[in-house]
């Protein structure tokens, strides 16, 4: 996934401006004062790096009540994410991509108050969503009541098989996908009343998709929360270097994204870590308890209170 596009809404000296990023070389230019740092800025505030500080000051003193920085996407449209607790599915299918097939995330505070505290947040998801369920989006929705969504689609002859399969537990597909093109057909698909994610998936099969309509779904409510934590893990790095001043390796902004590095390297070798740590440890512990039986001939109720205690620190510290 990629950075595409920037959206900032009431942000400084900008009330709306779009600004949009090619995957190789970007570069900025404008004289001082013009608002070239704000959109570097606004983007280290989306990714919560926090080198800069969210403030009230922030909002365009000129607009309404609220501030907002939107980034978009691009993404592989087959890579699958856990929107739910068990099965993956991706964001096409799930109807959560915006009208320009980008994966749309938006940043929006109140700034109704004198100050911005963390309950001014709100994060959302722009995406075009099926007008049917516009009022209740199904990746929001509880288990039951996808079930009862799925059990009355105004299909009759659909309903009942439906409601047999699911009461009797059933794992295989049932005939309602769409009509392939080489085979005449439906497109069996599998169906498992315990996750959320193939009833969802029956649901989008069996409904007549008439009209979309730009929705903003929270994605920072408890029924929703899997959402962003799966999207977030995905996100492009950002890191935001002073050009003005000599980087030092002890710097912040340097040692973060070595960390993240080197923390990824150790990810994939954490089973060999282990092994060793272990080997490491048994031995202390074997040297540590000879030490102490000989401490018993010196002073029985000092090595009573003794025993060996191997600390470790993480792997990438």
């Amino acid at each position: 996934m990629y950075l595409k596009k920037l959206k900032l809404i009431n942000f400084r000296s900008y009330d709306s401006i779009e600004v949009e990023f090619d995957k190789n070389l970007n570069v900025i230019i404008g004289k001082n004062d013009i608002g070239k740092s704000t959109i570097l800025e606004a983007l280290d505030i989306f990714f919560g790096q926090d080198k800069i500080k969210i403030d009230i000051s922030d909002k365009n003193v000129y607009q309404g009540t609220d501030m907002a920085i939107s980034c978009c996407f691009q993404i592989d449209t087959e890579k699958e994410y856990l929107i739910d607790t068990d099965v993956k599915t991706n964001l096409k299918d799930e109807f959560l991509l915006n009208n320009e097939g980008l994966l749309e995330i938006k940043k929006y505070w109140d700034c109704s108050k004198d100050k911005i505290t963390a309950t001014s947040l709100k994060t959302y998801i722009i995406c075009e969503y099926p007008e049917q369920f516009y009022n209740s989006p199904l990746p929001t929705l509880k288990i039951e009541e996808l079930k009862k969504i799925l059990e009355n689609i105004d299909n009759s002859n659909l309903t009942f098989a439906l409601h047999e399969k699911i009461d009797r537990y059933e794992l295989e597909g049932l005939e309602i996908g769409p009509y392939s093109s080489d085979m005449d057909n439906k497109i069996p698909i599998k169906i498992d009343k315990r996750k959320r994610a193939d009833i969802r998936r029956a649901i989008y099969q069996v409904i007549d998709v008439e009209e979309l309509r730009t929705l903003e779904l929270p994605i920072d409510k408890e029924d929703s929360k899997n959402i962003w934590n799966s999207i977030s893990n995905d996100l492009p790095l950002y890191f935001l270097f002073q050009s003005d001043r000599t980087n030092k390796d002890t710097d912040k902004e340097v040692q973060d994204p070595l960390k993240f590095i080197t923390k990824t390297a150790i990810e994939n070798v954490i089973d060999k870590l282990e092994e060793v740590k272990k080997l490491i440890t048994d031995s202390a512990e074997l040297i540590g308890n000879a030490t102490i039986k000989k401490l018993e001939e010196m002073n029985t109720e000092l090595a009573k209170v003794l025993k060996p205690d191997v600390s470790n620190k993480a792997w990438d510290s």
